[in-house]
């Protein structure tokens, strides 16, 4: 049975660059795909719904004896993605890292890990790092208030000390890897 038709309806990933840039990789992987597989292949300009909440196109591919015609729609969700960018990076990873312990006290992160090894690895590895990044913050903090202390500083201003530089050291990390993701995304 050959596909004459098919409908592909495409959520987009938490993925901030939207319509205009997914369009044009979807176009240069096409043209990728049908040198490839030495097929012709077609594509038309997105249409946007009235809503603006989807996008769609078709594609049409043909080689030898068949031909597919593709409806493509895209789902939309760039508003969502920017408004969450936009909110402050504590409550996006105190927001994390209460899903994802309630993955782990429900018993669902176990049965990732029984269902598929790499998926639950993937699944945990930023929130190990974050861990290890607090563990760290938090050790220099310790020694930093433990110095102050045996200088003879007043605990009220050694504890303070200590919390400004947990903070200051996991506020620096995030930034870092908020520079390194941006200067990723626009290579």
């Amino acid at each position: 049975m050959r596909v004459q038709h098919r409908h592909i309806i495409y959520i987009q990933g938490y993925d901030p660059r939207g319509l205009a840039q997914y369009y044009r990789m979807f176009r240069t992987e096409l043209r990728k795909f049908g040198r490839l597989y030495q097929l012709s292949a077609t594509m038309g300009r997105p249409q946007a719904a009235p809503d603006g909440e989807i996008a769609s196109w078709t594609i049409d591919t043909k080689a030898g004896d068949w031909q597919t015609r593709t409806s493509y729609d895209f789902l939309r969700f760039e508003d969502f993605i920017q408004r969450d960018l936009a909110s402050p990076i504590w409550r996006t990873v105190s927001q994390a890292v209460w899903i994802y312990w309630r993955l782990v006290f429900a018993g669902t992160i176990a049965r990732f890990w029984r269902a598929n090894w790499r998926f639950a690895t993937f699944i945990t590895y930023p929130h190990f790092l974050l861990l290890l990044e607090a563990v760290a913050a938090a050790a220099l903090a310790f020694a930093l208030e433990k110095a102050l202390d045996a200088l003879g500083v007043p605990d009220l201003f050694s504890i303070a000390a200590a919390v400004a530089v947990f903070v200051a050291i996991l506020g620096y990390v995030r930034l870092s890897r908020d520079a390194g993701n941006a200067i990723a995304a626009r290579s």
